[in-house]
């Protein structure tokens, strides 16, 4: 579409009639590269001689730097070599070339000085410039803008160079981009407004006489084609051209003049900022007034040389030449409206389909215009229309209501397109009105649909999109741009790659293509980086779908998930202190239980550690004795290897006297007993030491294994038995219970305070029977005791963390808590039933199939 637009617009400027002011333009293009020339050698003598009036213009004002002057020569050779009289000649092509290349040369070098902040040299190289220079940071350094202008206008002239007619509005362009530049540091220098021309210490000023010659030069390369591109318009020998070289230069310097007089009249104080600026608006006002006047009464002379009878004529003989008869049948087969104009808008032929519409006859249409047919309103409008086509020369397509003057309305396609004599010259307008009623109401009901659901989805507050196959959004709610922090014509189009790390946007495109292949739906928790560079956590759900063509599509909703996230760690954190908090807790109550049966452990272990300590001492009484036998058998045994028989028989004497008054039998009897028992009392204090060993450990991680309940139950009994088995009966009826999984540890602290409970509820002395059995699935735990029991009021509370009826510094009030959590924690409940002065009965239940809860 861009190409024939193009297309069209070249041939639209070629079309347009050259006047005799083009050989004008021209030549005054060359007349300005030769006085850009001689300013350029001019001021270059004011650097050879010295002479400040050369370089500055007036005294105090910045210097035209000698880089500049030769830029200038330069560019006064490539435009005097580019007219259009020799710039098909070689030699005119290659002198151009040589002198546009140093030209960018320099130009680009003094860019990149700025630019880099650096100094390649080229600012001295051709003289000195001394310091203490007006409004020049870097000595001998051309402007910034400058700098800039000398590249665009190196560009447009190597454009300039190709003779191409294509190229012709871009080099205009340029020339126009340099022209304002230095308009804008002119216009500082006349209001005295100096950012526009001073670089501050960034860079040097502009001279007052380059932006002259500045001027100059972009006259001399739009006058250098005055016949193209832009230029072709101001030029051309119709109304339009005339208005344009008659209206560019008073709008151009009126409003320029008027200002630098405003300024200046304030500077001497004749009157006030606000009379100033009223005088400003009143002259404006005034000065292009009589300016549109002048122009209308041109314009209406031109109207009237166009309004003869010999185009009415050249008209008229063009049609009677296609034949009457012809035009008819042709017009009449056609079953939508069809008319013909010529170029003052009158109706030359109607066929049938319009003549029924406006209720018009054939023969009677030839003169009339729309204003005899149409409502006003709509008569102008169409007039309006066909002097658009007239004035750009190509067809044009209207949709537009069509309503008679009875008030019916219909919606029309209207195609106008113009029609040509054999000279080229536009005679008149063909038009074909098509009746799109129906496709215009669909239309609409369409975009109310589309309206509507736009205004739904954008009031879901989660960004919603859809994307086509290419991946491309293609849809999308207000949400969704917010979320991307774009505009909604900044993604339309685009694809993920348009706008993430490309990381990121593989995720994404990988993601799309799993429901574009396999048609299901997936939800999925990305990471995404908006346009601000933040990263967060989103959940996106992608749907299938296909639109009214089968063309399949994606459907996203995106969920923001990062502050969600964000409080979901510091929850987890809180959990985790949370836990390491209980289990110090629960740590902390098992070494209480233990503190308060202390008592009872200590005085378990000191009974068989008493008497195995009598053992002992008996033991080494015996060995004692056993030595002096030993040692009198000795003496025996010498005396016989010596023959000694009186002394052996002495010495047997002794052992006589010595087994009658130890009487050893016995004593080896009573050493075997005294070994057993001292055995006995070992294990016993080994079993209590391994029990308190294994109920103290602290475990912080959950292990579950298989177990017998029993095996649990009398590790508890073990450690608490010891301080209440001399005034409690404790009964044992355990049942053969299948194995549970549970932890262990924790099920016999559970035990553990249970029992201790019951035996703390025992005043003197009392029962507490211990059962087990299994039922529905479940092994069931009893502790009962004969003990107080607990009031009705109390049951609902005994669960509470940090409730107790005990006296302060007899209980923490966490103990059934935690054995409550602990058996809730293996899947499992427990249960409590009491009666005051009879007796309490807490019931554990664990699931054969216990695990974590």
């Amino acid at each position: 579409m861009e190409k024939k637009d193009t297309g069209t617009q070249q041939a639209i400027t070629e079309a347009l009639p050259v006047g005799p002011c083009v050989a004008l333009a021209q030549s005054a293009s060359e007349v300005i590269s030769v006085l850009t020339f001689f300013t350029g050698c001019a001021v270059l003598g004011g650097w050879a001689w010295d002479v400040p009036a050369l370089k500055s213009v007036f005294p105090g004002l910045v210097t035209m730097k000698a880089n500049t002057a030769v830029c200038f020569i330069l560019i006064a050779g490539a435009l005097w070599s580019l007219q259009a009289k020799r710039v098909d000649k070689r030699f005119a092509r290659i002198t151009a070339l040589s002198c546009v290349l140093p030209l960018l040369l320099i130009s680009l070098g003094t860019f990149c000085e700025y630019a880099f902040q650096c100094n390649l040299g080229i600012d001295q190289a051709l003289f000195q410039e001394h310091a203490g220079a007006v409004l020049t940071p870097y000595l001998g350094r051309m402007a910034f803008n400058t700098s800039i202008n000398f590249i665009l206008i190196g560009t447009a002239l190597l454009f300039l160079r190709s003779g191409k007619t294509k190229f012709s509005y871009f080099l205009q362009i340029l020339a126009l981009a340099v022209g304002f530049i230095a308009l804008l540091s002119l216009v500082g220098y006349c209001y005295g407004a100096p950012p526009l021309y001073i670089g501050h210490h960034f860079s040097t000023a502009m001279a007052l006489h380059t932006t002259l010659l500045f001027l100059l030069v972009t006259l001399g390369i739009l006058f250098c084609r005055a016949d193209s591109g832009l230029m072709a318009h101001v030029t051309a020998d119709l109304t339009g051209g005339m208005i344009l070289r008659r209206f560019l230069p008073v709008a151009m310097t009126a409003p320029i003049f008027i200002g630098f007089f405003k300024i200046y009249s304030q500077k001497m104080q004749l009157f006030s900022n606000e009379f100033g600026v009223s005088l400003v608006a009143i002259a404006n006002l005034s000065v292009m007034s009589v300016y549109i006047y002048f122009l209308s009464v041109l314009l209406n002379r031109s109207d009237l040389r166009h309004k003869t009878s010999d185009k009415i004529k050249e008209f008229m003989e063009e049609a009677v030449r296609h034949s009457d008869n012809q035009r008819r049948a042709l017009l009449d087969n056609i079953p939508d409206l069809a008319w013909l104009k010529d170029n003052h808008g009158r109706y030359i032929a109607i066929n049938k389909p319009f003549s029924l519409l406006c209720k018009v006859s054939t023969d009677d249409i030839a003169g009339k215009t729309d204003f005899d047919i149409w409502p006003q309103d709509q008569a102008s409008k169409f007039i309006n229309d066909d002097q658009d086509v007239l004035a750009c020369g190509h067809q044009k397509v209207i949709v537009e209501p069509l309503a008679g003057k009875e008030g019916m309305s219909r919606w029309t396609e209207t195609i106008k397109t113009p029609i040509r004599n054999d000279r080229g010259e536009m005679i008149g307008i063909v038009g074909i009105a098509r009746d799109i009623t129906d496709q215009k109401l669909a239309q609409e009901a369409l975009q109310a649909s589309k309206e509507y659901l736009s205004r739904i989805i954008d009031s879901v507050a989660d960004p919603i999109f859809v994307k086509d196959r290419e991946h491309r959004w293609v849809l999308f709610n207000k949400a969704f741009c917010d979320f991307m922090r774009r505009k909604p014509e900044e993604i339309m189009g685009k694809s993920d790659y348009d706008f993430f790390p490309k990381a990121e946007a593989d995720v994404f495109w990988k993601k799309d293509e799993e429901v574009f292949l396999s048609g299901k739906e997936n939800v999925n928790e990305e990471s995404f980086t908006d346009a601000a560079g933040h990263t967060m956590t989103i959940v996106t759900k992608k749907a299938l779908y296909a639109d009214n063509n089968g063309n399949a599509q994606i459907v996203g909703i995106i969920r923001d998930m990062t502050e969600q996230k964000s409080v979901q760690g510091q929850l987890m954190k809180a959990y985790e202190e949370l836990q390491n908090a209980q289990d110090r807790l629960v740590q902390s109550e098992k070494m209480a239980s233990i503190g308060q049966l202390a008592a009872g452990v200590a005085h378990e272990i000191n009974n068989p550690a008493g008497f195995v300590s009598s053992n002992l001492e008996m033991l080494e009484n015996y060995i004692k004795k056993y030595l002096k036998m030993f040692a009198l058998t000795d003496e025996l045994k010498a005396a016989l290897e010596k023959g000694a028989r009186d002394e052996s028989d002495a010495v047997m004497a002794r052992i006589k006297e010595l087994e009658k008054s130890v009487h050893f039998k016995s004593i080896v009897s009573d050493s075997e007993t005294l070994l057993r028992e001292s055995r006995d009392g070992m294990s016993r204090i080994e079993k209590i030491v391994s029990d308190l060993r294994t109920f103290s450990h602290e475990d912080t991680r959950w292990t579950e294994e298989l177990v017998k309940i029993e095996d649990v139950l009398e590790i508890a009994l073990g450690i608490a038995y010891n301080d209440f088995k001399y005034r409690i009966d404790l009964r044992k009826d355990y049942g053969n219970t299948p194995q549970v999984c549970c932890n262990a540890q924790k099920m016999g602290q559970v035990f553990l305070n249970l029992l201790v409970n019951a035996a703390q509820a025992i005043a003197d002395k009392g029962m507490i029977r211990v059962r087990t059995y299994d039922k529905d699935g479940y092994v069931y735990i009893e502790v009962t005791d004969s003990g107080c029991g607990i009031p009705e009021e109390n049951l609902k509370k005994i669960f509470d963390p940090f409730f107790t009826t005990k006296p302060a510094g007899k209980g923490t009030g966490l103990g059934l808590s935690i054995s409550y959590e602990l058996v809730k924690k293996h899947g499992g409940e427990i249960r409590v039933s009491s009666q005051p002065g009879k007796g309490t009965t807490f019931t554990v239940l664990l699931p054969l199939l216990s695990g974590k809860g």
